[in-house]
């Protein structure tokens, strides 16, 4: 067997790594070498990968299997805190979400320098530091693939950072602006875990919710809120993944008109 190819119980299976600087994660693709649909994908912080030494990726792939991992991909990301280790299901790999975001910035010809992606790195340290909860990976790689906030539907992505060149609002701005409204029935307040990420303009945002492991998509509509109903009637869930909405996206225009008109669909105004 070559090097890249460890035994678990009787089973073979091959593994290679993959770098995402940018988001500063490595991530780990283990495969069954009679059974290629068995995948393992193990996400690090770069800072973290003596995660993937020989002994550890056992101990990951024959964790994998007790919990039921068979003839499936199934992806974790791994990371110690305060020296213990913790690992958690994600609802895809780095791999699946670099490739839509690839997609993406293909579709609407966006280009990034280099020396912009470093900044938008340092810059997504800065505000992951200042939120409730990190930005998901796959939010992240949007940003370092497509730029500043300068795309998407409507008014589009709100900024990372503040640019001489580009007036758009900050996501730390949005959300300071929303959680110091209102937004808050007798029984209810719009939680701290939910992030604006897109202005559709007129007081409309799509929103992400940081404490989901899906990235689910909600929308808040201001203009809905009247004397006779209360806030959770503004508010409403999109689409249960930020997967799946960019990939609505990406299989429309960037006008997002197809994206729009499911948004109330779904609450029945249109």
């Amino acid at each position: 067997m070559p090097d890249n190819t460890i035994t678990v119980g009787q089973q073979h299976y091959h593994w290679s790594t993959q770098t995402y600087a940018w988001i500063g994660k490595v991530e780990c693709i283990v495969t069954n070498v009679i059974d290629p649909k068995q995948q393992l994908f193990l996400s690090v912080a770069n800072t973290q990968q003596e995660l993937f030494r020989l002994n550890a990726l056992i101990k990951w792939i024959a964790y994998a299997i007790n919990q039921g991992w068979y003839n499936e991909s199934r992806s974790y990301s791994i990371e110690i805190i305060n020296g213990n280790v913790k690992i958690d299901l994600k609802n895809q790999s780095l791999q699946t979400e670099q490739l839509i975001v690839q997609q993406l910035a293909l579709k609407y010809k966006k280009k990034v320098s280099l020396l912009s992606k470093s900044e938008m790195t340092h810059q997504l340290h800065l505000l992951n530091s200042k939120l409730p909860h990190k930005l998901p990976t796959l939010l992240q790689q949007l940003y370092v693939a497509l730029g500043n906030g300068n795309f998407g539907p409507d008014y589009g992505f709100l900024s990372i950072y503040e640019e001489v060149s580009n007036q758009k609002i900050t996501i730390l701005d949005a959300y300071q602006e929303l959680h110091q409204q209102k937004i808050t029935d007798w029984d209810w307040t719009l939680p701290a875990h939910f992030v604006p990420f897109l202005y559709w303009g007129s007081n409309i945002y799509s929103v992400i919710d940081l404490s989901s492991p899906s990235g689910a998509v909600w929308v808040l509509d201001e203009n809905l809120k009247r004397a006779d109903n209360h806030w959770r009637h503004c508010f409403w869930q999109h689409c249960p993944s930020l997967l799946e909405w960019l990939q609505k996206w990406s299989a429309g225009d960037e006008t997002g008109r197809q994206l729009w008109l499911e948004m109330y669909q779904l609450k029945g105004l249109l």
